[in-house]
């Protein structure tokens, strides 16, 4: 159950985050709509006008077959290989079907611009402020306010490592808490760097405006970043502290229902806040542009165009003008891009790739997990249980009972594979502490085996072969 209710929250929030972004498709960073520079006056034209209610339009149709999706997906959770790779699947297609909106209202958009000779200063010109430039880093949050947010989760890596007792490089390129939070400290980092370094953006002649929004754009995004650094350490610590506080006490209270339900209300409300928080930032820039550029669109001052057609098409070859590079608020959607085009580039195609390639391996290493058949085996005078690649096995002189139970009690994974369908490797079991477990969920019924210096708890699927192994295990003994 819990593992339904995480990854519906998390599908939620990809469906909302992709929603909200292109609902900002209208007017997106104060001069554009659908990404074309368009100012004020030209806004209520009638052509522009049933562009954007066909945008709106179609743009509702695909969210709300993205909603009705959700479920299906759900359905298959029991086989985490399976459900991964639907989740991948629904959010791409429902990314790749906005995009195609945006793609196609945006060139019927620029046709009617053309048509009508809405310019906005001459095309394909570089235009430089170097006031602006001068002091471009000035308007982010300093990186000096990171550092306690590492030192922070840093505290909370070590006590998580530890009470893991996993080796330092499973936990960070693994899953644990230590690698969340490197992953995640470390992206926070290079995004604030790449704020700080983003080139600044000349929407006009007037410096001070220039000045005005480049500072909204850079202290907002940076202190939003920020923020998310500091929740993710303070996440990170609490876990840290509670697995060693669990660790020390044998950890029988961290398999109460109260406590999962805790831990899953505090995900939700951190997913909740991030993204109450990008969306906060994101409309907070959105107005300070608006703004500015409203009264310079009132006092008939020009406001540069960004190559419109450019961002339709991509650039070619040789053609991508000085300073494009680097990071960049989008025209379309929420946050920053390394690609000022709707195409993409080969830095978008490598990313692409590497998900892909990720997704994929992460798809076959559950796989067999989620296919996994327990199996006991009797040979030498030595028991071994196993399911896929995990598997333990002891002497049976050293077994001192053996027991058929035909209810198991709850169980929280220290470490190992836990899903709707197994519960593989070390386990803290209700009422017995730190035990081997190999068992299915289908099945309520276990055999527990207890040896001079281990709790072994394993079943099969089917409750007839778990009767077969407790009498074969039992008439093995005598």
């Amino acid at each position: 159950m819990a593992i339904i209710i995480i990854l519906g929250f998390t599908m939620l929030f990809m469906w909302g985050t992709v929603a909200f972004s292109y609902t900002g498709g209208a007017v997106c960073n104060g001069k554009y709509v659908l990404g074309i520079t368009l100012l004020e006056p030209h806004r209520k034209e009638g052509e522009v006008r049933e562009i954007m209610e066909m945008y709106g339009r179609q743009k509702k149709r695909i969210d709300w077959v993205g909603l009705a999706l959700i479920l299906p997906v759900l359905m298959l959770n029991g086989y985490l290989s399976v459900t991964v790779a639907l989740l991948m699947i629904w959010f791409c297609l429902l990314a790749s079907l906005h995009q195609e909106n945006v793609r196609r209202c945006a060139k019927k958009l620029y046709a009617v611009k053309q048509k009508k000779g809405w310019l906005t200063g001459n095309t394909h010109v570089v235009r430089i402020d170097t006031a602006l430039s001068a002091r471009q880093e000035k308007g982010a949050v300093s990186l000096w306010w990171l550092l306690p947010a590492h030192l922070a989760g840093g505290v909370g890596c070590v006590w998580a490592w530890q009470a893991s007792g996993g080796s330092l490089l499973s936990q960070i390129f693994g899953w644990g808490p230590v690698g969340i939070f490197v992953k995640v400290e470390i992206l926070f980092l290079l995004v604030s760097l790449g704020i700080r370094k983003a080139r600044s953006q000349v929407y006009c002649s007037d410096t001070n405006a220039n000045q005005k929004m480049d500072k909204a754009v850079r202290y907002e995004w940076s202190r939003c970043i920020t923020v998310h650094a500091y929740a993710t350490a303070a996440l990170t610590w609490y876990m840290g502290w509670r697995l060693r506080d669990a660790s020390a006490q044998g950890a029988e209270r961290y398999v109460y229902d109260g406590e999962r339900m805790l831990a899953l209300l505090g995900l939700v409300l951190v997913m909740g806040g991030s993204l109450y928080l990008v969306c906060r930032t994101y409309l907070r820039v959105k107005k300070v542009k608006e703004q500015v550029l409203y009264s310079l669109s009132m006092a008939e001052e020009e406001v540069y165009g960004d190559d419109d057609e450019y961002w339709l098409n991509g650039y070619p070859a040789g053609k991508q003008p000085f300073g494009a590079k680097g990071l960049q608020e989008k025209r379309i959607g929420i946050g920053w891009t390394a690609n000022n085009s709707l195409r993409a580039n080969t830095l978008d195609k490598a990313v692409y790739a590497f998900i892909a390639v990720s997704i994929l391996g992460i798809c076959l290493f559950l796989a067999p997990f989620d296919f996994a058949k327990i199996t006991m085996e009797l040979d030498g005078g030595r028991c071994r249980i196993q399911a896929a690649s995990m598997g333990y096995s002891f002497a049976l002189e050293d077994v001192e009972t053996v027991e058929l139970v035909d209810q198991r009690p709850s169980m929280s994974k220290k470490s190992g594979y836990d899903s709707n369908r197994f519960f593989l490797g070390d386990f803290r079991v209700s009422g017995y502490g730190a035990c081997k477990v190999f068992c299915s969920l289908q099945n309520d019924m276990a055999v527990k085996v207890e040896t001079k210096d281990k709790i072994i708890w394993f079943n099969s699927e089917n409750p007839d072969e778990t009767k077969r192994f407790y009498e074969k295990l039992t008439a093995s003994r005598f």
